[in-house]
């Protein structure tokens, strides 16, 4: 019921070929990473956090025990525990930056555990030719690069 096309500044995107009924499915899909955003989340299941329950390994916050054997978290945790990162967190509701680079983590890793998924990481647009020009972007870059590189030690 789609095809993929190139749209100027926008990209790869899904076009119908034909009139979409209400509640039809027309794509199933399965993600490649989960990840959070830039909120304190459990590493586990990405669920809710208090900071009461945290890994015994890495120390980052999970919602239960169980939660930190968590495939998904087991690399990063490896990492974390390693170069000893753990976020100070004094609001579970305000953002933290060292979620976005977990994020960024648990893409970079595909690489390394799933060849076949990085080569669909490898697919997606990044639009850099628009982001570079917002300094703020640029600098957070510039920053993460430095974080795995030197805090994380990855290359």
């Amino acid at each position: 019921p789609w095809r993929v096309a190139t749209l100027p500044v926008v990209g790869r995107v899904l076009i119908a070929t034909r009139e979409i009924r209400p509640w039809e499915a027309v794509l199933v899909d399965t993600a490649l990473v989960t990840a959070p955003d830039d909120s304190p989340v459990c590493v586990g299941c990405l669920g809710e956090v208090s900071g009461a329950v945290v890994c015994v390994r890495c120390k980052w916050p999970v919602c239960k025990e169980k939660c930190q054997d968590e495939e998904a978290h087991q690399e990063e945790c490896q990492i974390f525990q390693r170069n000893n990162i753990v976020p100070l967190i004094e609001h579970f509701r305000h953002n933290h930056w060292l979620y976005t680079a977990l994020a960024v983590l648990r893409v970079l890793l595909v690489k390394i555990k799933n060849t076949e998924g990085w080569k669909k990481v490898e697919h997606l647009m990044d639009h850099w030719d628009e982001r570079e020009k917002d300094n703020q972007v640029a600098e957070a870059v510039k920053r993460m690069c430095f974080f795995f590189q030197k805090k994380c030690q990855l290359e």
